[in-house]
């Protein structure tokens, strides 16, 4: 897990974000708190953290 500071994007950047947080799964977080609890990078289009919604319910749902 990363430190929350690493992706945290501050108000004045928002407009800097290039990620596809609306259909990821982290996305509420980006949204809602500034913070991509997946570790992505906001800051990149195609960011390697990207999942979607159903890909990470799937993965929350398989056993360890």
């Amino acid at each position: 897990m990363s430190n929350p500071h690493d992706t945290f994007v501050p108000i004045e950047r928002e407009s800097e974000i290039k990620c596809n947080y609306l259909d990821c799964a982290a996305g509420t977080g980006l949204a809602g708190n500034g913070h991509c609890f997946l570790g992505g990078n906001p800051y990149i289009k195609d960011c390697p953290e990207f999942i979607s919604d159903e890909e990470f319910e799937k993965n929350q749902q398989t056993p360890q």
